[in-house]
């Protein structure tokens, strides 16, 4: 793979939200190391957070057949899927 530039301007709102994913992954992580149980309101405040993160980095789920997002499909870069 080449190397790639990513440049991203977030709004204030925008930038908060990554703070909060960032901070539920270091949660989650932490829970793990200690085998604690996972809180719920962990799992939710990580809802979403692929497509936000993912759109954020120029990531995106490959399309089915019929045009619709492939939810269990890895992400790819937007470019390669363009290509595909």
């Amino acid at each position: 793979m080449t190397k790639k530039t990513i440049t991203i301007e977030l709004d204030e709102w925008k930038l908060e939200q990554v703070r909060t994913i960032v901070n539920a992954l270091k949660d989650f992580n932490r829970a793990t190391d200690e085998k604690c149980d996972i809180d719920y309101g962990l799992v939710r405040s990580l809802d979403g957070a692929d497509t936000i993160i993912g759109g954020y980095f120029g990531l995106a789920q490959p399309k089915t057949e019929h045009g619709q997002r492939s939810w269990w499909a890895d992400y790819r870069w937007v470019d390669e899927e363009d290509e595909a």
